[in-house]
């Protein structure tokens, strides 16, 4: 009974928790890249560029605008069923690589707190020209 009330439980974003510690994203990943985390996460090996940074919820699409660039998903970290407090730390994992044409990028965000995965995504196509 005690294991179905556990199974049951949902896992809560809501949580401010912009003021916590944790482990540095590179920590994180270096545990995980051979682990858990494969099936879902596994970069480019030809990725140029990498980022393991730790931003607020509220900072991820302009993070990841500015940090990898206008052409990722604007989807990562819209799922409308779940309820994260904009003040909610996680990480924010990537791999990808351009051209003047063309991008790819992989994805992995991570709840800082509990390690719950996110969202993961890929992403690949032209470049618009302006």
């Amino acid at each position: 009974m005690v294991e179905a009330e556990e199974s049951s439980k949902e896992i809560s974003y809501i949580e401010n928790n912009a003021n916590k510690f944790f482990e540095s994203p590179k920590v994180f990943y270096s545990k995980i890249k051979n682990h858990t985390y494969s099936s879902f996460y596994v970069p480019y090996k030809e990725a140029e560029n990498h980022i393991q940074k730790t931003v607020l919820y509220k900072d991820l699409q302009s993070t990841m605008e500015s940090e990898i660039g206008p052409f990722v998903s604007k989807l990562a970290g819209k799922e409308p069923s779940l309820n994260i407090n904009p003040n909610r730390q996680i990480y924010l994992i990537a791999a990808w690589t351009e051209t003047e044409k063309d991008f790819r990028v992989k994805y992995l965000i991570v709840d800082a707190e509990t390690k719950t995965t996110l969202w993961t995504g890929e992403d690949k196509g032209m470049k618009k020209i302006s």
